[in-house]
């Protein structure tokens, strides 16, 4: 991705001015590395998270744009939870990032979210082979100096009720964090392989809402199987599966 085309003129000014010291030293600058919070809180980046249509899987498109000198790694912690910036749309809680997208450079963080995440629907409603080029897999963000770029973000509905976030719904990082989400995210961090993405958003809901299969069915199809897996992930994720009224039916 083209920085020079992502970045304000006042950054690109404050680039040009550190470029001679940086080559003087003859050495990179040193990458600094942060929580994704706490950047925002410290203001090192400007984030906007937008959803793509669906409540569970590959669903959020995150825009990030450094605004420090120093190169950035990112972490996301899996159980991260994002509000939504609209009453309708469900909250969501991150699972992981899954990928870089490297299509045309957009000029700011609002038009590369809603750029990249019109493509990502696209592939997933399999519409539009094209789009696929601009996707690559990734697990890590890395921002040169006041950079943009955009990850697709694996993340899971956490209030049944409510609608499934689209293109024009957004998300800010919440200050909360539910502990048994934590623990859910955590282990599947390691257990990817292991669950289905229908299982996983199936256990998210019996820690958050606490819905009973049939509640659940009438909204979101699933088999017998697919519970039990579900029951199972709370469980080895160290959450007391008994207590759960998805599990004790």
């Amino acid at each position: 991705m083209n920085a020079e085309k992502a970045i304000s003129m006042g950054f690109l000014g404050l680039v040009i001015a550190l470029a001679p010291a940086v080559a003087c030293n003859g050495a990179e600058p040193q990458q600094r590395r942060e929580r994704l919070k706490e950047a925002l809180d410290n203001k090192e980046v400007q984030v906007l998270l937008s959803g793509v249509g669906a409540s569970s899987g590959v669903l959020l498109v995150m825009a990030i744009r450094s605004a420090i000198s120093q190169s950035l790694q990112i972490d996301v912690p899996s159980g991260t939870l994002l509000k939504s910036n609209d009453a309708n749309p469900q909250n969501m809680a991150i699972d992981e990032v899954k990928g870089r997208y490297d299509g045309p450079s957009p000029k700011d963080v609002l038009n590369a979210c809603e750029d990249a995440a019109n493509q990502l629907e696209k592939i997933q409603q399999l519409k539009d082979a094209v789009s696929r080029q601009y996707w690559n897999d990734a697990n890590d963000i890395v921002l040169s100096p006041y950079s943009l770029r955009v990850y697709a973000v694996s993340a899971y509905c956490v209030d049944f009720e409510k609608d499934n976030p689209s293109t024009k719904t957004t998300f800010s990082v919440s200050p909360q964090q539910n502990q048994a989400l934590n623990r859910l995210f955590s282990y599947l961090a390691e257990h990817h392989d292991d669950y289905s993405v229908g299982s996983v958003q199936l256990a998210t809901w019996a820690v958050s809402d606490n819905l009973s299969a049939d509640t659940i069915r009438d909204k979101f199809p699933f088999d017998e199987p697919g519970r039990e897996e579900a029951c199972r992930l709370l469980k080895r994720s160290d959450i007391d599966s008994d207590t759960m009224t998805l599990c004790t039916q």
